[in-house]
């Protein structure tokens, strides 16, 4: 044991890489692979699988070409279906280049409560920003919402990583069809102000899966999109930015780390206010693994705009 809590920290992750590729083998190879004796080329003899075969084994949806959806609307009279094509890492994009849970999560919950979050009361164009779109699927779900609600709509769809925005203007105009809602790829990095100038007051923000900060060991320190010991702060400077006393943020979360009560110590600190969405009202499979939080400049405004809706 006292050997063990002296190997440097690389050695430990190596030999837990190993650990994790020697379990997954029988997974990686084919039943004929098994069972019937080969001889290894020179070129995979002492490389029968490769790491990247291992991720694709653990994290299937990640590597999918495309991810389905089919979210029900509103009275649960009729669905909304969806389409995201991902092409995970390609041409040097970040994690944001596939379909997370909590864009699931979030986008299932403005479907089926799209009356209550677009009554017929909030009058004139309604106008939405994404942060951390990645792919635009919960863009894309608001844009049919409001298309099936027979509403105007702006929504700004913002991520850091243009190369994930690229793949989400593929996405977007595979399914916005309606030229009374408009949905734009921009450039958002968080903490920088010059990129949000543009926007117009929104109504709503919506996140998903972004309350994500590398640790400073394990994950290269602080560089990054995500990197250690500023992504929160920066995170919560554009929501400081976008958030005013008329308006609201929705952002589906998922606790991952223990560093992340940091960044809500931050959002508290500059004067949000949180409540929670009751979580009979998000979809049953992520109720035991997800929130969707409301957070407001206004300790009245979650409350008055999402009535029942929030504790």
């Amino acid at each position: 044991m006292a050997m063990a809590m002296a190997l440097p920290y690389w050695n430990i992750s190596m030999v837990a890489i190993g650990m994790l590729m020697a379990m997954a083998l029988p997974y990686l190879m084919s039943p004929s692979t098994l069972s019937t004796p080969t001889t290894p080329s020179p070129s995979t003899a002492l490389v029968p699988f490769t790491l990247g075969d291992l991720k694709q084994k653990l994290f299937p949806e990640f590597h999918a070409p495309h991810r389905n959806f089919s979210f029900p609307f509103a009275t649960n009279k009729t669905t909304l279906n969806i389409s995201i094509l991902q092409q995970y890492k390609a041409n040097n994009s970040g994690v944001g280049s596939a379909v997370w849970e909590g864009s699931a999560v979030l986008s299932a919950f403005i479907a089926r409560r799209a009356t209550a979050l677009f009554p017929s009361h909030l009058e004139g164009e309604i106008v939405v920003v994404e942060i951390g779109a990645g792919l635009g699927t919960v863009s894309i779900t608001t844009s049919l919402v409001l298309n099936k609600l027979n509403r105007r709509g702006r929504i700004y769809v913002s991520d850091g990583d243009p190369s994930c925005l690229v793949q989400a203007q593929r996405n977007i105009r595979r399914h916005n069809t309606s030229k009374e809602v408009i949905a734009t790829t921009h450039v958002v990095r968080w903490g920088n102000v010059l990129d949000i100038a543009p926007f117009e007051p929104s109504a709503y923000v919506f996140a998903a899966d972004v309350v994500f900060e590398n640790e400073e060991v394990d994950e290269g320190g602080g560089g990054g999109l995500h990197g250690a010991n500023h992504a929160f702060a920066a995170l919560v400077e554009t929501f400081d930015q976008l958030i005013k006393h008329s308006n609201l943020l929705l952002l589906a979360y998922k606790r991952r780390r223990r560093r992340e009560e940091r960044f809500f110590n931050l959002m508290n600190d500059k004067g949000f206010y949180k409540t929670n969405v009751k979580r009979r009202y998000l979809h049953r499979r992520y109720r035991d693994l997800f929130e969707i939080i409301c957070f407001s400049k206004s300790n009245l405004t979650c409350g008055e705009r999402l009535g029942k809706l929030v504790y």
